[in-house]
């Protein structure tokens, strides 16, 4: 019997990598289940002082294993169409990373029909991705933070530092007071300074 391949209009149109689109319907739900328990979509927002905004939206998708089955993330790698990288860390974990905003979309939207645990989260990642190309203004980057901000709700991360609240802090210009010297001569008001830090 033929493998039923995972093909719709919707994949057909948004997901040009053909690694992904001779995925197995088994293959991509097992890709899942993997996501769903070893794996993590990541939402960030990163400082970046060269950024028009300064900062700047990412969106991951990694897959962790033990470095002695690392065999095994490079079958997925390939598996995946070799999107993304591959990398051994110094605690005896290797980690499959996935960060190009058209790769993640390609690979979540390939994945998302069999995910369980991480499908809101999912959801929610492939939103960010559709927003950010509309972002033309400070407001429409901040309510892209705010998506963001909301990945708290379906992670177990306690590491997060960068949130909308101190990208919009960061924006605020800083306040000063000038010297105002009254008809004696006297000054009336100290020149200070208060600069918002994030």
């Amino acid at each position: 019997m033929k493998k039923e391949k995972v093909l719709s209009a919707k994949l057909k149109k948004n997901v040009k990598n053909i690694s992904l689109l001779k995925l197995s319907a088994e293959e991509a739900a097992y890709i899942a289940g993997f996501l769903d328990g070893d794996g993590s979509i990541i939402l960030q927002i990163i400082r970046q002082k060269s950024f028009t905004y300064g900062f700047t939206l990412r969106v991951s998708v990694c897959f962790f294993q033990k470095t002695s089955r690392n065999w095994f993330l490079s079958w997925l790698k390939e598996k995946l169409g070799n999107l993304g990288y591959l990398r051994d860390r110094t605690d005896n974990v290797s980690e499959y990373t996935i960060t190009s905003f058209s790769e993640v979309k390609q690979v979540l939207m390939v994945l998302l029909p069999y995910l369980r645990v991480k499908k809101v989260l999912g959801k929610l990642a492939l939103s960010i991705i559709e927003r950010k190309p509309q972002v033309k203004t400070k407001n429409d980057f901040l309510e892209v933070c705010n998506l963001v901000d909301k990945a708290v709700f379906y992670t177990d991360s306690k590491k997060r530092k960068i949130t909308s609240k101190i990208v919009e802090d960061s924006w605020k210009l800083p306040v000063e007071t000038l010297e105002i010297s009254s008809a004696e001569g006297k000054k009336d008001v100290k020149t200070s300074k208060v600069t918002l830090k994030s």
